[in-house]
């Protein structure tokens, strides 16, 4: 009886150590994630970002992989034609699965206006009469491995 009184007591005392530990590193963990994602609006993509209206030049760069692609929006308020430049920064050029795709996409219909895939270390653009209108452009990959670009928005 004394036996199974002091198993009982550590056994309690073992579950609620356990138990404290799990909820402090979830606690830590989902807080960490929190704030990890405050900088960013998600749009069911890792990243969304709003250019506002375009008019001459925009560049950035980035990264992706197969679940995460990065979507950008911008507004028109006159015809432009358009040339985006996608540079692909996968580092191995003979792997088809570290393309990448770059889609224009017209916002009100959600309907592709065009696309291009750019194989690895390669750069590839597209090049457009848009009319006033918002636009998305997504870029996408189909590899697990995370992959860097740099994309340059300009007025043609």
């Amino acid at each position: 009886m004394i036996n199974s009184a002091k198993s009982s007591t550590l056994n309690t005392s073992v579950n609620s150590r356990v138990n404290s530990a799990f909820s402090t590193r979830t606690a830590l963990r989902s807080s960490s994630l929190e704030q990890a994602a405050q900088p960013q609006i998600q749009f069911g993509t890792r990243s969304r970002r709003e250019i506002g209206t375009f008019d001459r030049v925009f560049t950035t760069s980035g990264s992706v992989r197969r679940s995460f692609d990065d979507v950008f929006r911008f507004d028109l308020t006159r015809s432009r034609r358009v040339r985006i430049y996608l540079g692909n920064e996968f580092s191995n050029p003979n792997s088809n699965s570290r393309r990448m795709t770059l889609s224009l996409i017209d916002d009100r219909t959600l309907r592709r206006v065009t696309s291009t895939t750019v194989r690895p270390t390669d750069i590839g653009a597209i090049t457009r009469s848009l009319n006033p209108g918002t636009y998305r452009i997504s870029i996408s990959t189909q590899s697990n491995s995370r992959g860097r670009y740099f994309m340059d928005m300009v007025r043609v």
